[in-house]
C-alpha cells in the first residue's frame, strides 16, 4: 500500500486505523506480520486488488473494515479462521463468488457488512444470527440446512 509516496510498514501494532487516507494499491499480505494486530480498519481508501488470504493468520484480530475501496476477487475462506473476530464490514466493493460458511463459525462475530458488491450463492444460516448485519441487501437466499 502507498499512503501519499510513502511505503506503509510497521514491525508491531495493536490498532491501524487508516480510513479516508487516500491509500491506493493492494493490501500486503505483510499485514499478516503484525501477529499484535487487533483492530484493522482500510476503509474508505482507493485498494485494490483482491483481500489477502494471509490475514486470516491474524489470529488476534477481532475488527476488519475493509469496505468503501475497490477490493476484487472471492471473501478469502482464511477469515473463518479469525476466532476472535467481532467485526466484519466488506460492504461497497466489487466482491465476487459466495459468502464462505466459515464466516459463520464465528460466535463472537456481531457486525458484519457484505452489501453492494456482487456476491452470488446463498446466505450460510449461521450469519443470520449476526446482530447487526445487511444481508437482506444482498437479495441472495439461504442456504438450506444440511
Amino acid at each position: 500500500m502507498r499512503m501519499r509516496g510513502r511505503v506503509f510498514h510497521q514491525k508491531s501494532a495493536y490498532c491501524q486505523h487508516l480510513s479516508d487516507s487516500h491509500l491506493i494499491g493492494e493490501i500486503s499480505s505483510v499485514l499478516s506480520r503484525l501477529s499484535y494486530l487487533n483492530q484493522l480498519w482500510l476503509n474508505g481508501n482507493h485498494l485494490n486488488g483482491e483481500i489477502p488470504s494471509e490475514i486470516g493468520n491474524l489470529y488476534r484480530l477481532d475488527e476488519l473494515h475493509l469496505y468503501s475501496n475497490h477490493l476484487t476477487g472471492e471473501i478469502p475462506l482464511e477469515l473463518g479462521d479469525l476466532s476472535n473476530l467481532r467485526e466484519l464490514v466488506l460492504s461497497d466493493n466489487r466482491l465476487t463468488g459466495e459468502i464462505p460458511p466459515e464466516i459463520g463459525n464465528r460466535s463472537r462475530l456481531s457486525i458484519l457488512g457484505l452489501g453492494s458488491n456482487q456476491l452470488t450463492g446463498c446466505v450460510p444460516s449461521e450469519l443470520r444470527d449476526v446482530y447487526d448485519n445487511d444481508l437482506d441487501a444482498l437479495g441472495l437466499p439461504d442456504c438450506e440446512k444440511p
